[in-house]
């Protein structure tokens, strides 16, 4: 069970790098053949995409020392909960009893009754009740603690982005159109970019149609789709914009294959991902 906790740590530290734009070309890639198989990790890109990108709005130092406080917070609250459980099967130890030698010829006299002090007046006799044993890791109210440290590194940017940032703008999912013929729905934001991909099935394979918000003006950016055996395809290259703007490329990896799709700069990391969504969550086609 150790080793599965600290295998999902080490993975969630690195979704959380992944996010951020923090790993290099093949680190990416290498992530990304994790990712593309990972149901949770998915999920979380999904739940926590959001927040990590918020690292965007600091510099390297600011982001390093967000990071850094994060993971002495983590640090601290798992010594606590060590310390805890610990206390938890300690016994209080009695004081050991005092015993004298009676004097030469004499009787010892027979040990006092403990003094009892007398109820007051309408009170019951009280009984002792067993002092309680704190709660284990997983008796906490509220469920099963989650461990790693992401959530922590993304809690700890949305603080600091509140505090530091008067007016923040957020931009709205964007619900995509979907065309007849749409089988394959993905979605995704960040803070200041969102994207939706629509794919729709055609004689050659299928067309993947992809509504973006938010790039900056005069970058070229490019549109990956990722299978679930890991690999990565380029969908096509456009000059970016801050209006809402549409590309459209051609699959030809069979629909069932495709894990999640990718926004970044050509020479850069991912600044959205957009996963795909399951069948049975796909809203019907209008």
């Amino acid at each position: 069970m150790a080793e599965r906790a600290e295998h999902a740590t080490a993975e969630e530290t690195r979704l959380a790098l992944y996010l951020l734009g923090a790993l290099d070309d093949g680190e990416r890639s290498a992530f990304e053949r994790h990712l593309a198989g990972c149901d949770r990790c998915l999920a979380e890109a999904a739940d926590l995409g959001t927040l990590t990108s918020a690292f965007g709005l600091f510099s390297a130092a600011e982001a390093a020392e967000v990071i850094a406080d994060a993971d002495a917070d983590a640090d601290a609250e798992t010594e606590t909960d060590a310390d805890t459980d610990a206390d938890a099967g300690a016994e209080p130890t009695a004081p050991a009893p005092e015993h004298r030698r009676p004097a030469s010829g004499a009787r010892p006299a027979p040990a006092p009754s403990p003094a009892r002090p007398a109820p007051g007046r309408g009170s019951r006799p009280t009984r002792r009740v067993p002092r309680p044993r704190p709660p284990g890791r997983g008796d906490r109210s509220g469920g099963v603690r989650r461990p790693g440290r992401l959530v922590a590194w993304a809690a700890t940017a949305a603080a600091a982005v509140a505090a530091i940032a008067a007016v923040v703008l957020v931009v709205q999912g964007v619900d995509p159109v979907r065309p007849p013929g749409t089988v394959l729905v993905a979605t995704g934001e960040a803070p200041g970019v969102s994207l939706a991909v629509t794919v729709t099935g055609n004689p050659r394979g299928s067309t993947a149609e992809a509504t973006i918000t938010g790039l900056s003006a005069g970058t070229r950016y490019r549109l990956y789709v990722v299978t679930r055996d890991g690999a990565t395809h380029v969908v096509r290259d456009w000059d970016g914009s801050a209006e809402t703007q549409r590309v459209t490329g051609e699959l030809t990896e069979p629909v069932e294959s495709l894990a999640f799709f990718t926004v970044g700069p050509v020479d850069g990391a991912p600044v959205v991902t957009a996963a795909v969504q399951p069948r049975s969550a796909a809203p019907p086609t209008r």
